[in-house]
């Protein structure tokens, strides 16, 4: 699946501040400036974290690291309005393995041969251009990126959660989920992206197709198999790399499309 992940850890919020406290590094990583067009994880998690509101944008819990920067009246605030306090994630809707292969290995190698074909099928059902959008440092984009709970993050990238989107309110999204009670006490699901200081909100192209794909594996049980398929080949975190699932998947895609 070009939007399903595997459960890697996320980097050190700022390694370079190793020496100093958890308040000095905090106040450190969140004093450097909001890069536009951010090249790395660290940068896309604080430009994510800027434009997010410094919070998760599924269930509105403030950042744990960003909590120590900000004074206890706000904080206490945001509590008393009924929300909570979390570590957060950045969450990539494709992830860096969707376009890998794809200039770096001659044709007739099975890592090509398996990105171009999911390439050629999100292509062909979404007009979004893998090579050109997402190579390289690009997955790091803002339009691909949000911030997430850690749980909303794993429910996310195992394709439990996703964001529909609401007809005729741009950049609003209810937050769904493939079972009830992975959503349990979240009053609002009904959320909008803020383009923040002129920063880039997530693509609805990627949302759109993250949840189709998540519809997908709803309606064919192929999550039990990508979880299985883990379990053997933790590292890969792909379906077959021979390009055999993409059948699959267009098959599936084109499914849910038509059922709608």
């Amino acid at each position: 699946m070009p939007v399903r992940q595997n459960k890697g850890e996320t980097p050190p919020l700022s390694p370079d501040h190793a020496d100093l406290d958890p308040y000095e590094r905090c106040n450190a990583f969140f004093a450097k400036k909001v890069e536009h067009s951010p090249e790395n994880h660290r940068a896309a998690k604080r430009a994510a974290l800027h434009r997010d509101g410094y919070c998760c944008v599924a269930t509105n819990v403030i950042d744990s690291d960003y909590k120590r920067t900000i004074p206890r009246e706000v904080i206490d605030a945001h509590v008393q309005a009924g929300f909570g306090i979390d570590s957060t994630k950045l969450a990539h809707i494709f992830p860096p393995f969707a376009a890998r292969g794809l200039e770096t290995e001659p044709e007739g190698r099975s890592e090509t041969d398996y990105s171009s074909a999911v390439c050629a099928t999100v292509k062909s059902f979404a007009h979004i251009v893998i090579p050109a959008e997402l190579s390289g440092t690009q997955f790091h984009r803002l339009s691909n990126i949000l911030t997430l709970s850690c749980g909303m993050w794993a429910l996310f990238n195992e394709l439990e959660v996703w964001f529909e989107e609401v007809p005729d309110m741009p950049n609003s999204y209810y937050v769904c989920e493939s079972q009830r009670g992975y959503l349990w006490g979240i009053r609002n699901r009904l959320i909008t992206f803020t383009p923040r200081d002129g920063l880039e909100v997530p693509d609805p192209r990627y949302l759109k197709l993250h949840a189709v794909v998540c519809r997908v594996a709803l309606m064919s049980g192929v999550s039990k198999y990508l979880n299985s398929y883990e379990r053997e080949h933790e590292q890969r975190g792909t379906l077959a790399l021979s390009g055999a699932s993409a059948d699959f998947l267009t098959a599936r895609l084109n499914k849910v499309l038509v059922e709608g």
